[in-house]
């Protein structure tokens, strides 16, 4: 009688401490209050009882893994329906926009005329970027604040436009390097102990330098790249980064066919008095 009180007492308590899946679907057995159950059994000292309730033991178990594989199974299906059609469709939409680009682009350039490419509502030419507009960025850039003063950056210009294209491939939101006049690459050593504000003051960076192209006339767009390890693993591959730093960012370029409207925002309710 006492066991059986154990037993069942020790069920609930399991139960709410455990981190494992029985407690959150609410099974009324798990493994500590099994091992309580054959305990019990012992107890008995009866062979078949401890027979049976090894059985018993081994028969829970089996409807805990069952539904384990069915809850994956489940959340399994629901993207398979859900999410991963929407994903297909979106990628598939966005390769054949890129497919229509090129051959717009391939059209143009056979034909010797002037080229010019709209992006994302935006038009740039293929004017190059000069080098006296390029140091201009890059000085500006190099005026953010950094804490400490520490700088813990370093700032690759392309414009080869094979190098351009092989970045363009590193990610289907890249594909605007494709086209790209010029782009700058902000990378950093990374170093958590040394510089822990290596993330802000590259952020700092690239806003100056897309500040500064804004105002030279020259169009850009902010390719994010550091947290995404394994898309700047290609990135640092091609542009040969040391294996220790880590591709922040990288900002395609080109000059704007244009005149556009800076923005204008601001939001009530994003901004707090005092307090939050």
């Amino acid at each position: 009688y006492m066991w059986q009180l154990i037993e069942n007492k020790q069920k609930f308590i399991s139960q709410i401490m455990t981190s494992k899946s029985p407690a959150r679907t609410c099974n009324d057995v798990d493994e500590t209050a099994l091992s309580y159950a054959e305990v019990k059994a012992l107890a008995t000292g009866n062979p078949l009882i401890k027979e049976k309730m090894e059985i018993d033991v081994d028969v829970e178990k089996l409807k805990l893994l069952k539904k384990s594989f069915q809850q994956a199974k489940w959340q399994m299906e629901s993207e398979i329906k859900s999410r991963y059609p929407v994903e297909i469709a979106q990628r598939t939409q966005t390769v054949e926009d890129i497919r229509c680009d090129l051959n717009a682009y391939r059209k143009f350039k056979d034909n010797n005329e002037d080229f010019e490419i709209t992006l994302l509502d935006r038009k740039y030419t293929n004017k190059e970027i000069s080098d006296e507009d390029m140091k201009k960025i890059l000085k500006a850039g190099m005026n953010a604040p950094s804490a400490h003063n520490l700088k813990p950056y370093d700032l690759i210009v392309v414009k080869n436009k094979e190098t351009l294209k092989k970045l363009a491939d590193c990610c289907i939101y890249s594909h605007m390097l494709n086209e790209a006049n010029a782009a700058i690459v902000v990378c950093s050593s990374a170093d958590d102990k040394k510089t822990p504000y290596w993330v802000s003051d590259c952020g700092a960076v690239t806003e100056n330098i897309l500040l500064e192209a804004t105002t030279l006339g020259i169009g850009t767009c902010w390719l994010g790249g550091y947290p995404d390890l394994e898309k700047t693993k290609k990135e640092k591959s091609i542009l040969g980064v040391p294996e220790n730093y880590q591709i922040f960012c990288i900002i395609s370029m080109g000059y704007s066919a244009e005149n556009r409207k800076p923005n204008d925002n601001y939001y009530d309710e994003k901004v707090h008095y005092e307090e939050f």
